[in-house]
């Protein structure tokens, strides 16, 4: 049994698995039986190996055979319907508890924390149920949660060595108060936090108000590390950098409601909206799971959830056993509780039975969302005595991986009970030669681009650490240039894509070498470059300096890729050759730049013929657009049956000579390179 969490992963593993067995059977005969048995192995993703158990114990399971499985956009759009029903149209029994929501929450909010809850509702009926039923319970808990949030955060700032050995440098002069007898300088309060206000603070109320004094920083000029002579411009940048680091910590507390007794008028409030939302969510989730049962599905959720309830059963846990004598699991720091317990159930005894294998690395957990945290991972990887460290990279090249250990290394703490820890990795491809890395930061303010502080070393023509290149071998660095920021009255995002912009022109202008496929150099052009970021808000910015300096590109869309208006028509000619019949595709297949027809000519041909379909209509027309367009559409249909997917694609591509149309539109450039990304999702998913 191999389990990952996608199908490409799984598919991936299974071509892996089965050549190794059988490349292995060739000179080791012990292995003969297994290779002619390999293709029987289960290698699958943890949702359809549920499925799969969950459809062969259905009795034992509690489901009704037959079931199907909604995917995550189906049970999105039933949660986000059934609430819409319900703050639209609230039951009788419910109509006092909606009202009150909208009484005193945004609707947008409500509907967010709505969807929220519904989603993990499981885990939190219990605790909306105490909020109901138990009113002075919870508030005592959220109280003693409260207190012990605001002592841990004082502790962490006044137990700090930095910070200690700073005020301890201090005298009460720092904290004169003013001609108002307030202490308004940010070390004076830091002065009387930790002299004061923190020994003497014992409620809650008192807590509160020591740490709403905490400053967000600390002064690091010059001037201020003159007149404490006793210290060091590293004391004072060692203290701001960690109260820096505080910043959101300190300004969540200051936002934040304090809880001080029943009676407040805040915390009625806060605990009629909790039961409001408890009672609201309730109905909601039942609704949801009705119309599920109505419908005999299972969401991805429920076959995780069900499949553990199953384990539970003794006879088809022992069944599953001695079916699977081995158990690998792949990526195993995303598992959360549920699939971790499905594993060690099945695997019994991890070091007796030596049946499970696991392959995972921590700094990857990236779902933590869903409770798969670094600590679940340590735990099970925690379970086994004989452990391999995979600390060599076939991937990347040696200056690449280079940077990437200077980077992590810095990043992660050291301490041995840290939840993540950073190895040094080891580049497989070490004899391969590779480019320079240039790491460039760009300043926000000129006075930082003067003098190199606060990490902003210089603009984009500055680097910082280099990898190794050359065909000798040689370690190579980037040229630092002076740093200047970018103009006053520019945004930063803008700032920062003029500048990338301007470093991409100036790298093709000088015709900087690079290496082809084949290891010969030539001159860098526009094609060789790519722009990543994180976040597709930044594109307009990037978009708009492209075009200032005059630099070729294409955009390869994420999130809205299927929205746009070219893969809608692509979709549209491909749904009208496989299904011709289909009016809706027909027409938006005839009207777009693969066909070029106009909707007067469309409507005109169409017009007073019979026929129960538009085909039908179209086809009686005599008009010769139309007729070429249809027999177009014909030729295709007929391709759709007779070719692989990728290349019935090329072949619409090709014979309708949209390419050329939209060579002449604007932002046709990007229009193709996004027909080109969705040729090239389906081969790989054809290869899948």
């Amino acid at each position: 049994l191999c389990l990952s969490f996608t199908e490409m992963a799984a598919a991936e593993m299974k071509v892996i698995v089965e050549r190794t067995v059988r490349e292995s059977a060739r000179t080791d005969l012990s292995l003969a039986a297994a290779a002619s048995s390999i293709h029987k192995s289960c290698i699958a993703t943890f949702h359809g190996f549920c499925h799969s158990i969950l459809r062969e114990f259905s009795c034992e399971a509690g489901v009704v055979t037959g079931f199907g499985v909604m995917d995550e956009l189906d049970e999105e759009e039933c949660i986000t319907r059934t609430i819409e029903e319900t703050l639209q149209r609230p039951p009788e029994n419910l109509f006092d508890t909606v009202t009150e929501l909208y009484r005193y929450v945004p609707e947008f909010t409500i509907k967010r924390g709505l969807q929220m809850l519904i989603r993990n509702w499981p885990e939190m009926e219990e605790r909306f149920e105490e909020v109901i039923s138990h009113p002075e319970e919870t508030f005592n808990k959220w109280c003693a949660v409260q207190e012990k949030y605001l002592r841990d955060m004082l502790q962490i700032i006044c137990g700090n060595a930095a910070i200690k050995e700073f005020v301890n440098g201090l005298d009460e002069s720092c904290a004169k108060p003013n001609k108002n007898g307030v202490v308004s300088s940010n070390i004076g309060k830091l002065y009387l936090l930790l002299h004061y206000r923190y020994p003497q603070a014992k409620t809650p109320k008192e807590l509160y108000e020591a740490l709403t004094g905490v400053p967000d920083s600390v002064p690091t000029s010059d001037r201020t590390v003159a007149k404490y002579p006793q210290l060091s411009i590293e004391q004072f940048n060692s203290v701001n950098t960690f109260l820096s680091n505080l910043k959101t910590d300190i300004k969540n507390i200051k936002e934040s409601v304090l809880l001080e007794s029943m009676d407040d008028p805040r915390t009625k409030l806060m605990l009629r909206v909790m039961q409001a939302f408890g009672k609201t969510a309730a109905h909601i989730y039942k609704a949801v799971e009705a119309k599920k049962e109505q419908g005999n599905l299972l969401s991805f959720d429920d076959l995780i959830t069900k499949t553990q309830e199953l384990m539970d059963n003794k006879a088809v846990c022992t069944a599953l056993k001695n079916r699977f004598r081995y158990i690998l699991v792949d990526e195993v720091q995303d598992n959360d509780p549920a699939l971790t317990a499905i594993v060690t159930k099945l695997a019994g005894d991890i070091e007796e039975d030596k049946r499970l294998f696991i392959v995972g690395d921590v700094k990857q957990s990236i779902y933590g969302f869903k409770g798969s945290y670094p600590t679940e991972a340590w735990a099970l990887m925690d379970s086994f005595k004989n452990k391999v460290n995979l600390d060599v990279n076939f991937r990347t090249l040696p200056a690449v991986q280079k940077v990437i250990n200077r980077v992590f290394e810095a990043m992660y703490p050291e301490e041995e009970n840290a939840d993540i820890v950073y190895s040094a990795v080891r580049p497989n491809r070490s004899a391969e030669t590779g480019g320079v890395i240039s790491l460039r930061y760009v300043p926000a303010k000129k006075d930082d681009a003067a003098k190199g502080e606060g990490g902003a070393a210089g603009t984009a023509g500055d680097a910082g650490a280099a990898g190794e290149t050359g065909a000798a071998g040689e370690t190579a660095a980037a040229e630092e240039k002076e740093g200047a920021a970018y103009p006053e009255g520019i945004k930063p995002d803008m700032g920062e894509a003029l500048l990338l912009a301007s470093w991409i022109k100036d790298t093709v202008e000088r015709r900087c070498a690079v290496l082809d496929d084949h290891g010969v150099s030539r001159p860098a052009g526009y094609g060789d470059i790519a722009v990543l970021y994180r976040s597709r808000t930044h594109a307009p910015e990037i978009k708009e300096a492209f075009s200032r300096y005059g630099i070729p590109y294409s955009e390869y869309k994420g999130k809205g890729f299927y929205s746009c208006q070219e893969i809608y028509d692509f979709y549209n000619v491909i749904r009208a050759s496989v299904y011709p019949e289909d009016d809706t595709a027909l027409y938006g297949a005839l009207r777009s730049p693969f066909f070029g027809l106009t909707d007067a000519e469309i409507a005109q041909a169409a017009d007073r013929k019979t026929g129960d379909t538009l085909h039908a209509k179209l086809s009686a027309s005599e008009a010769p657009l139309v007729q070429e367009a249809l027999a177009l559409l014909a030729e295709l249909t007929k391709a759709a049956a007779a070719l692989p997917v990728p290349e019935f694609l090329r072949t619409v591509t090709r014979r309708t000579g949209v390419y050329s149309v939209y060579a002449a539109l604007d932002g046709g450039e990007d229009a193709i390179a996004n027909i080109e990304q969705f040729i090239r999702t389906a081969v790989e998913k054809s290869v899948s």
